[in-house]
Order: C-alpha cells, then sequence, then structure tokens
C-alpha cells in the first residue's frame, strides 16, 4: 500500500482514530487499535504515513567508549579488533589506547533527542511520561528510542557517569524479553 491508498482508505472508511490510538499497515490493511473517544485529525495520520513511506537514513557506526580505569568518557577514533585495543580521540594525535578489558563500548543510535544531542548505548533518557529509561540494544534494535519518535525523548545522562540517575524513583530498568 503506498501513502496515496492508505489516506484514500482512511478518508473513505472515516475511521476516527484516538489520540492514543495505534495505526498499524500490514499486508495492504489498516489495523486500528485502542481507539478512544478523542480523534486525531486526517492531517496528523497524513503526516505519520509520510514518517512511514520516508527512506530511512544510513548511520555510519559511531562510538564512544568508557575507560573503566580512569573512569572517563571518550569519543571512539579507532578500533583494533586484531589487537584488542581502542583507541579513543583526545586530539589529531593518538596518545595512548584502551585494552577491551577495560573498555565499555557504546553504540550511536542515529537518532537525536528533542535538544539535538545524540543518543547512544548508555544513556537514559526520560520519556514524555517522566520516565527514565536506558538505552539498550536488545533484538537488533535500541530500546526504547524509536526513529519516529525519538525527538520527544531527552537524553539526561548516561549509566556510568550519572549512576545517580539508576536509583532514581523514576528510572524504570524493565523489558520485556
Amino acid at each position: 500500500m503506498n501513502k496515496q491508498e492508505a489516506i484514500e482508505i482512511i478518508e473513505q472508511s472515516k475511521i476516527k482514530i484516538a489520540n492514543r490510538g495505534r495505526v498499524i499497515f500490514k499486508a495492504g490493511e489498516i489495523i486500528v487499535e485502542n481507539v478512544q473517544v478523542d480523534y486525531v485529525p486526517l492531517e496528523v495520520v497524513v503526516n505519520t504515513i509520510d514518517q512511514i513511506h520516508e527512506p530511512q537514513k544510513v548511520v555510519v557506526p559511531k562510538f564512544r567508549v568508557w575507560d573503566t580505569v580512569k573512569k572517563a568518557m571518550s569519543e571512539v577514533q579507532a578500533i583494533v579488533y586484531t589487537e584488542e585495543r581502542v583507541y579513543p580521540f583526545y586530539s589529531k594525535v593518538i596518545r595512548r589506547y584502551i585494552p577491551f578489558s577495560e573498555a565499555i563500548l557504546m553504540q550511536f543510535t542515529g537518532l537525536f533527542d528533542k535538544n539535538g544531542k545524540e543518543i547512544f548505548e548508555g544513556d537514559v533518557v526520560r520519556m514524555h511520561s517522566g520516565e527514565l529509561l536506558p538505552v539498550r540494544l536488545h533484538h537488533g534494535m535500541f530500546e526504547p528510542v524509536c526513529y519516529y519518535i525519538s525527538n520527544v525523548y531527552e537524553r539526561v545522562g548516561n549509566v556510568f557517569e550519572n549512576p545517580e540517575l539508576t536509583e532514581h524513583p523514576d528510572f524504570r530498568e524493565d523489558r520485556n524479553d
């Protein structure tokens, strides 16, 4: 189903989609879940359809590293698998390396929070509900961030530089496996 067909089906069916409802496009049909009394304007649905049909961007792998000995976070300049070393970026000159045994690598998700900050594995994001959730790679996807709605999250820190966030009453580490 293309964008125009989806819009026509919505208009013909006069489907009223709730604020908290979820539209699923699957095998040429529209399934509406959690329908409530408040309705979403067609423009919102069209914007959602635009996002679904928007080409996915290619994310160049980017990492940061937590040095478990120096207790410091750095951008990664190079990862040398044959030597089992990570070279953090300090300047244009490589000065030192971190052995794999002392390094925790975190991958960039390719997403930015509502303030334009990059979101990495290990970051803690504040949801619109106020909950604090850790970002992790789970079943091939970064949780809890989503490409279509990453701009509603706010990165508030990470679990290494801000361990106090894990003790915050709003911190949730639950995940459904």
